[in-house]
């Protein structure tokens, strides 16, 4: 009896075993494991082959597939895409799994080789990867064209890269005849400014960079910001030996602003200041109205060092909420109105005179111009304060430049820190409001806080034209310009701060001693820029030299 109990005991147990066996099993499928990581997709999608080949010869096809692979999508392409010669009629164009298909290509021209430029429209279904440049090319004869042309353009004066706009060659190379028509083919600038053409017929072209407004592929309205080529350009072989043609070409972009002259910003204050900001430096004709406000005499005017913004200060009595006025120069007629301006009039008991110290913390010793007031001042002298440790010299600042900048009268120990103090009360501005009281401390720079650059150069090429020279930080800022007469000899940027620097120069083909930018109308390029091939590096009490032979 015994037995029999243990021998149920025992196989009640081995049931017990396979039924936990058989829960923990399914719990072990049922659990959910978070997969093992892998290396990110940054790869795009590769062309696997295509129906058409690519660079077929005698095509007859409506259309074309290109397979890739992996899964695709498609972004903005119809705005992307780019097709040379351009077509008539748009294309259908989708995307299905691996697929791209281009559809309605009925009107194609005869022996002539088309170029589908998809720049970066094509990206893959999971992470986005763009392809970028993909071309899908052909000839409808029996051979296909296999030239190349490549470049970058840059901004005309900035030589700051031009992205996203057009470039068009042109089997015409007469400039004039290029206004409203076809180009032949087309490409865009990427972020770099660079640009690349294939499947180019041979011959010569003439090229334009066009920011196209109103996106139909023409240069057709004056508003629309133009470059071109200063001569035709020639397409190549991409793997020819010959360097000079394959050596990086340089074209210079105009926005319109930087070409047509208009008003680019209006500023109102409520402290009695309008500022008008054109595109370009006002002529020494330009003439200004004031309909409203009609007490006109009592309005004065400052332009800037460059001469490409004016601020108007309105006088006592002056109400500066409506402005109604007229502005004309040579060719260039405006009319500004405003309405409310700031919102509000400043209160008499407000003082809004303000003092702004142009050098901030130091202040050159061979430039006194070192303080600007916020609104005309009624003298010509302001009483002043100079402290320097426990001694304090009563001084005045002068007026010595335009209505608002005065500079520093006396002839103080350089190389040390100075305070400036101007008591409240001692000037008033334009609209009677007196000033506040003001203070500043400022370090008067010594000779032993400068350094020089001296740069001897050669142009071969153009050795009997004027060059100028500007000497630009980093921001491309222009510090100091210096003009030569001709292509040969040394120059010096003397008294310069420590610190990197950029030297640029402009071929001044008309010798006016300024950069002259392109103008299409009168089919006259911009004037040739260059940038010295390396940083300058400027050091306190150091003369720093190097030499520049020019290639243009």
């Amino acid at each position: 009896m015994a037995e029999c109990i243990v021998g149920l005991n025992y196989g009640m147990m081995i049931r017990r075993i396979f039924l936990l066996a058989i829960v923990l099993l399914f719990a072990a499928c049922a659990r959910i494991v978070t997969p093992s990581g892998g290396a990110v997709d940054k790869v795009p999608p590769k062309e696997i082959k295509s129906i058409p080949k690519q660079n077929s010869l005698n095509f007859k096809d409506k259309g074309f597939v290109v397979e890739f692979d992996e899964y695709i999508v498609l972004d903005n392409v119809n705005q992307k895409l780019l097709v040379s010669p351009p077509l008539k009629v748009k294309p259908e164009i989708t995307a299905k799994l691996k697929k791209l298909y281009v559809k309605g290509l009925d009107s194609l021209a005869e022996n002539t080789t088309y170029i589908f430029d998809f720049a970066d429209a094509i990206t893959d279904f999971n992470e986005g990867n763009r392809l970028k440049n993909f071309k899908y090319a052909f000839s409808t004869g029996p051979q296909i064209d296999s030239l190349f042309y490549e470049g970058r353009v840059l901004e005309g004066f900035s030589l700051k890269n031009v992205a996203d706009k057009l470039v068009l060659l042109y089997a015409d190379t007469v400039l004039a005849n290029l206004y409203d028509k076809d180009c032949n083919y087309i490409t865009r600038t990427d972020s770099s400014g660079h640009f690349s053409f294939s499947n180019l017929a041979a011959g010569t072209y003439r090229l334009l960079v066009l920011d196209d407004k109103n996106q139909n592929k023409r240069y057709d309205l004056p508003s629309e910001g133009v470059g071109f080529s200063r001569y035709g350009v020639i397409p190549y072989y991409k793997d020819s030996t010959d360097t000079v043609s394959q050596k990086e070409n340089i074209f210079f972009y105009e926005d319109v602003k930087d070409s047509i002259q208009s008003v680019i910003d209006t500023r109102f204050s409520a402290k009695g200041v309008f500022t008008l900001v054109f595109a370009r430096p006002l002529s020494k004709d330009f003439t200004f109205d004031f309909v409203k406000p009609a007490n006109i005499e009592q309005i004065k005017y400052e332009l800037s060092e460059n001469r490409d913004t004016v601020s108007f200060f309105a006088g006592m009595g002056v109400n500066f909420d409506t402005i109604d006025l007229h502005i004309a120069d040579g060719d260039f007629k405006d009319e500004i109105t405003k309405f409310a301006v700031a919102g509000k009039k400043k209160k008499a008991e407000e003082s809004c005179f303000r003092f702004r110290n142009l050098q901030k913390d130091s202040v050159h010793y061979f430039d006194r111009k070192f303080l600007t007031a916020g609104m005309p001042l009624d003298t010509e002298s302001i009483p002043a304060s100079i402290v320097s440790g426990n001694d304090t010299l009563e001084t005045v600042l002068k007026r010595c430049e335009g209505l608002t900048k005065y500079c520093l009268s006396e002839d103080l120990e350089k190389g040390r820190q100075y305070k400036l103090i101007i008591d409240s009360g001692v000037v008033r501005d334009l609209t009677g409001i007196s000033n506040d009281f003001f203070e500043t401390t400022f370090y008067l720079t010594q000779e032993a806080d400068y350094g020089r650059f001296m740069l001897n150069f050669e142009d071969s090429a153009f050795v009997d034209t004027p060059h100028i020279f500007y000497l630009c930080d980093m921001k491309a800022e222009i510090l100091k310009q210096i003009n030569v007469s001709e292509g040969k000899g040394s120059i010096v940027f003397d008294r310069i701060r420590q610190g990197i620097y950029k030297v640029k120069l402009v071929l001044d083909e008309n010798a006016n001693g300024q950069w002259d930018g392109a103008s299409f109308k009168e089919g006259k390029p911009s004037e040739r820029i260059l940038m010295f091939d390396k940083p300058v590096s400027i050091r306190k009490s150091w003369d720093t030299e190097e030499n520049w032979t020019i290639s243009w």
